[in-house]
């Protein structure tokens, strides 16, 4: 379902709701820091953060 997702959230979204879902049963501190590998880099705003953590509680939301 996410691989064609168009990672935007209108109406017709197909995996929007999908994504929506997992980020709400995520487990992560004030930030993304410890959710990515690659975390957020303001000289690289649009490629990062990336590369999620799979870890028990990505794998469990």
């Amino acid at each position: 379902m996410l691989s064609n997702w168009d990672r935007r959230n209108n109406l017709d979204s197909r995996g929007a709701h999908v994504f929506r879902e997992f980020w709400r049963n995520v487990d992560f501190t004030e930030t993304t820091d410890d959710a990515f590998d690659m975390p957020f880099d303001e000289s690289d705003p649009i490629n990062t953060p990336r590369d999620l953590k799979i870890t028990a509680g990505t794998r469990a939301a």
